[in-house]
């Protein structure tokens, strides 16, 4: 079994809640890469965020990232059918809240497009230290600074 080290939430708050461009970047690309085998196997994670990133644990791994934390993972194409683009108020927001896709505001099931919107969210915080929305609590006023 893999050992993990640090999650980059926390690495995030020890650097002064900034990445240099360089590291976003790096990041960045091996997120895409996680994110592409995933979606080649047919599922979508939905829930991107700093906590749910891990540095490798093992030397020949440390500047590696993993992607941990499948509990809002769904497959994107349920009997080889795309689901339907429909709001369902029931599944509306969910996910964190920082990072919710705007179709998941909506209640809309999740995608890849999804995934990477979020992706990109995440990618806006390392390099500013905040997101607009950082400090709003309220779901539906994240939703529209997201829209805005």
């Amino acid at each position: 079994m893999d050992r993990f080290g640090e999650d980059l939430w926390n690495l995030f708050l020890k650097s002064g809640k900034k990445f240099s461009p360089k590291a976003a970047f790096t990041i960045g690309i091996q997120m895409v890469d996680a994110l592409e085998y995933v979606h080649d196997q047919g599922y979508v994670h939905a829930d991107i965020k700093g906590s749910n990133i891990l540095l490798g644990f093992e030397p020949k791994a440390k500047d590696q990232v993993f992607l941990v934390d499948f509990g809002l993972a769904s497959k994107y194409m349920p009997g080889d059918v795309h689901r339907e683009y429909k709001p369902d108020p029931k599944k509306a927001h969910e996910g964190t809240l920082e990072y919710t896709s705007i179709g998941a505001h909506e209640g809309i099931s999740s995608s890849r497009r999804h995934d990477f919107e979020i992706l990109g969210y995440n990618l806006v915080q390392w390099m500013s230290g905040d997101l607009p929305w950082s400090k709003v609590t309220k779901e539906t006023e994240v939703q529209a600074i997201k829209v805005k």
